[in-house]
């Protein structure tokens, strides 16, 4: 409650990034000074890359961009899509990023819609995964999969889990192949067991199901523009 909001939107796209600059306060980020005109480190990082991600992702695969979220609460002013930078990875059960959506049309039960906008919450600095990868490349693969998903949810937010997750991991490695943090994800999958359904979509085989994906592209397309991913 006592959080000093800093935001800093993306001159060239729609993006705009909220943190905290009250030092003493867990989800502000290394170097926050409570000065809402300098930009920490781990923020300028954070929106360079979520820019990349967004020049790959919308700008040379031609998916369309995440809607505005002018219909969502206190938004109407500010139509780009919000990230916001907190400290997940040192929650009870640590995750790296997560995009969902406040968008009141989604939730309309009369006349649901089933393209929302949506917004996305990365870790602040990524410290606390390990050191498997870097910090930067825990970043590069949270910004390329959760910014995937407000891409989805432009089309589609009631899709099925295997499709959403496989599509989302398989972007990852489009974004940083020499980052393999999606292939431990291949423990359930088709390749260790051939006889799960491959749209089964839990215990795991949701996020492993990318290398359907990956079959596809390669199969009908090319790995520089995964049009039979955007056709679906």
């Amino acid at each position: 409650s006592n959080a000093i909001v800093a935001t800093a939107c993306d001159t060239t796209r729609p993006l705009c990034f909220h943190w905290d600059e009250r030092a003493t306060n867990r989800d502000s980020p290394p170097g926050a000074d409570g000065n809402e005109s300098t930009i920490p480190a781990d923020v300028a990082a954070t929106v360079a890359t979520f820019a990349d991600v967004y020049e790959l992702e919308v700008g040379s695969y031609r998916f369309q961009p995440p809607l505005p979220d002018t219909s969502s609460p206190g938004q109407s002013s500010s139509p780009k899509t919000d990230i916001y930078l907190a400290d997940l990875g040192g929650d009870p059960n640590p995750f790296f990023g997560y995009c969902t959506t406040d968008d009141p049309n989604a939730f309309d039960q009369d006349y649901p819609y089933y393209d929302v906008s949506a917004y996305c919450v990365v870790d602040e600095d990524f410290a606390n995964f390990g050191s498997s990868q870097t910090r930067q490349e825990f970043r590069d693969v949270t910004a390329a999969h959760e910014f995937f998903h407000a891409i989805q949810f432009s089309y589609d937010w009631f899709e099925d889990l295997w499709l959403m997750e496989g599509t989302a991991m398989f972007m990852e490695g489009q974004f940083r192949p020499t980052v393999e943090d999606r292939i431990r994800y291949l423990d359930d999958s088709a390749l260790t067991s051939p006889g799960t359904p491959v749209d089964r979509g839990s215990g795991g085989f949701e996020y492993g199901a990318w290398i359907f994906w990956r079959f596809l592209v390669e199969d009908f397309g090319k790995l520089g523009d995964p049009v039979v991913i955007r056709e679906v």
